[in-house]
């Protein structure tokens, strides 16, 4: 049922993913195809022991000698015990058939089913493929970023000799039009691999290791929000855009870096869509507001978190398959992020819900994040 471009490791690895979250059925489509074929044979020699049954009742009744009283009553005894028997017979076949019918259809369901379930195996193992390269590309930048900045300081000496020796020799064109430039870019650049550098400790917490996603460990809400803040703080400053964690004071157990992966694209969201209603504001003043914008994270409960922000909000075309892959209102988006964010709350017994709730612009606008284990304690508290 594979694609032909994955690899035997690809396939075992998928089957076995599959099989440990009860995904394969025991019998497979062309096993049930083959029973119901079987079935439908004997179906067919019931209708024709029914067909044989009738014929040899009409025989009896047009050729037997009634020549008594006690035979005509004999013989009418067992017609009135053989007509409701044949009557049920062709009852129960057409149950049968009826059945058949209704197996059929289910079995087409699960052709669809299996081949959804394909079709997202494979995508999840292209992006455990994509993942898994990001790894080792973060890795190599890492071993070249680790001494960003105590070269950087090096290289700040040489050019302040230049520097310095331009200005000696009254150089002064020579040094404002070439050379400032490639100082200044050079320094902007180690800034940047400097900023890398700290991205790579952001993501080191979400790397997959020997346990996956089996160890559960306790997290802070609130420190892991404040870590992704922090990655932000340059878009957010730059938007006038402003978190508001005050309110969050969760501790869960989940795997390790699994928040990271959720919030951080959450926050990235609401970044893009803070930005388009402030781009609608420009034209149209319904869209203006006073003051920074915000992104609200707030306990509801010690199993919920909600989750909003002064956006524009998720269009109504898109609030019944916003989880869907390949779905996005972005330009150019890919449509992935909030349906591996459900997709991964799921694989550790988590949820995350578009509620109901309007904005000013008639849009849902918030996300609720639960873990069903803590609900379920709740319910039995």
């Amino acid at each position: 049922i594979f694609s032909p471009g994955y690899t035997k490791t690809a396939v075992e690895l998928t089957k076995r993913f599959l099989d440990l979250e009860g995904w394969i059925p025991e019998n497979n489509d062309e096993e049930i195809e083959n029973e119901l074929n079987k079935s439908k044979e004997i179906l067919e020699a019931a209708k024709q022991n029914l067909k044989a049954i009738k014929e040899a009742i009409n025989a009896i009744k047009d050729n037997i000698a009634l020549d008594s009283e006690e035979k005509i009553n004999s013989v009418k005894k067992v017609f009135e015990k053989l007509q409701p028997v044949a009557f049920d017979f062709e009852q129960n076949i057409d149950d049968t058939q009826r059945s058949f019918k209704s197996a059929n259809q289910l079995l087409e369901v699960a052709r669809q089913e299996q081949a959804r379930i394909k079709t997202e195996a494979y995508n999840n193992y292209k992006l455990m493929a994509n993942g898994l390269v990001t790894e080792i590309i973060t890795h190599e930048l890492h071993s070249l970023l680790n001494s960003s900045e105590e070269e950087a300081k090096k290289y700040e000496a040489h050019f302040k000799a230049i520097e310095d020796f331009l200005l000696y020799k009254e150089e002064y064109v020579l040094n404002k039009v070439h050379f400032l430039p490639i100082k200044n870019k050079f320094e902007h650049l180690y800034k940047r691999m400097g900023d890398m550098d700290k991205l790579y400790s952001f993501l080191e917490k979400t790397f997959i290791t020997r346990d996956g996603n089996r160890a559960l460990l306790s997290t802070n809400v609130n420190e892991e929000l404040a870590i992704i803040s922090d990655r932000f703080k340059f878009r957010l400053n730059r938007h006038n855009i402003t978190i508001d964690t005050s309110l969050t004071t969760n501790s869960w157990e989940v795997p390790k870096g699994a928040l990271l992966h959720v919030f951080y694209n959450l926050i990235d969201n609401s970044i893009y869509w803070i930005k388009e209603r402030q781009k609608l504001s420009r034209t149209n003043v319904k869209y203006s507001r006073e003051g920074k914008d915000q992104i609200v994270i707030k306990t509801v409960s010690n199993s919920a978190i909600q989750f909003s922000d002064t956006g524009i909000g998720v269009y109504d075309k898109y609030q019944h398959i916003l989880f869907n892959e390949l779905v996005s209102g972005k330009e150019g988006g890919r449509g992935m992020g909030l349906y591996i964010v459900r997709q991964f709350l799921k694989s550790f017994g988590g949820e995350i819900e578009l509620l109901p709730i309007l904005n000013e612009y008639g849009n849902r606008y918030i996300f609720e994040i639960r873990l069903n284990y803590l609900v379920e304690e709740n319910e039995q508290a």
